[in-house]
């Protein structure tokens, strides 16, 4: 079928139809740079966990090194996120835990760019965050042209928590375990934004994240 004449049927109306998922259950055996491509120091890794099915997650380390820094970002399969040009609404959801939650600083979610080393980003994101130096709560945070940061009052803890973002053109909202937790109207990005997870560790031990699935579903 044309998409130009009598139909009436524009390019952007097939594109609006499109609906994308990206989904990663982290079960894999082996890394894949398509997907994730690692940020590892020297003494940092990021490895499956056995479980059953095993692997049953994946475990990203920050290694025992003060400062020491680990973190994934989307590799080509796992591509770039936009609103303004793509997209009406994307679903942002993973479920994770951390072994320590102290001496740590950890940041996920959505950011323009890769950061390979600890810093709240200045440029277009929204993440969430946990910093026991500040608060021993996660956090919410966007960027667009400045910084809006919600303190969630969700303990941090060594729990599984389910995080997930709902990213549109007017807010993005935040929820822990399915919770509306903050509601961002002031800062909401625009840009493309690519998926990460980073960890730090504020001491000379070892420091983990597990992760168990992300799902990324775009309309």
């Amino acid at each position: 079928m044309p998409f130009f004449g009598s139909t009436g049927i524009r390019p952007r109306d097939v594109w609006d139809v499109m609906h994308f998922n990206f989904y990663d259950e982290f079960t894999r055996a082996g890394a894949d740079a398509d997907v994730w491509i690692e940020a590892l120091d020297d003494v940092s890794s990021f490895t499956p966990r056995t479980g059953a099915p095993v692997p049953s997650s994946w475990s990203l380390r920050a290694g025992n090194v003060i400062d020491a820094d680990a973190s994934i970002v989307g590799g080509k399969h796992n591509r770039h996120f936009s609103i303004e040009d793509d997209w009406a609404m994307l679903i942002w959801e993973t479920q994770l835990k951390f072994m320590n939650t102290s001496l740590i600083s950890a940041m996920w979610g959505l950011l323009s760019f890769p950061i390979t080393e600890y810093s709240e980003p200045l440029a277009d994101c929204a993440h969430f965050i946990a910093d026991p130096a500040i608060t021993n709560t996660f956090r919410v945070r966007t960027y667009e042209a400045a910084e809006e940061e919600t303190d969630t009052f969700v303990v941090l803890d060594t729990d599984w928590h389910k995080f997930k973002m709902v990213w549109t053109a007017v807010s993005v909202l935040f929820y822990i375990d399915d919770v509306l937790v903050a509601t961002h109207a002031a800062q909401v990005p625009l840009n493309a934004l690519i998926n990460e997870f980073l960890l730090r560790t504020e001491a000379s031990s070892s420091k983990y994240m597990e992760l168990d699935y992300l799902r990324v579903e775009c309309f």
